[in-house]
């Protein structure tokens, strides 16, 4: 019969305790929140919150429409190459420029021009 050394199954105790816990840490890590660094280049992007945070989005800088009538959104950033009409926010958004706004959230067709 072979019989295992006390110290080492007080160290294999200390090591599957620390992996268990380990564990637990990385479970209960809160997930990333959204930034602006999401938006890669070439993409239109927009988020529902202001600040570019909360649930994101992007879409193809292709010319054409997105129907986003029934998610609205606080920040948008265009990293395309087109205009882009982000719903009913007013007016063109030019290659290279983004809006957040901290009031009502806008929606409609998100449009590259």
């Amino acid at each position: 019969m072979h019989t295992v050394p006390v110290e080492r199954r007080i160290f294999l105790g200390a090591l599957v305790a620390l992996a268990l816990l380990a564990g637990a840490l990385f479970a209960s890590t809160p997930k990333a929140s959204a930034e602006k660094s999401q938006c890669s280049l070439h993409t239109i992007c927009i988020w529902e919150g202001s600040n570019f945070t909360g649930v994101f989005h992007h879409f193809s800088e292709e010319p054409g429409c997105y129907n986003k009538e029934r998610w609205p959104f606080k920040s948008g950033w265009n990293r395309g190459n087109h205009n882009v009409e982000f719903g009913n926010h007013k007016g063109l958004v030019s290659p290279g420029e983004s809006f957040s706004t901290n009031g009502t959230g806008f929606e409609g067709l998100l449009c590259v021009r």
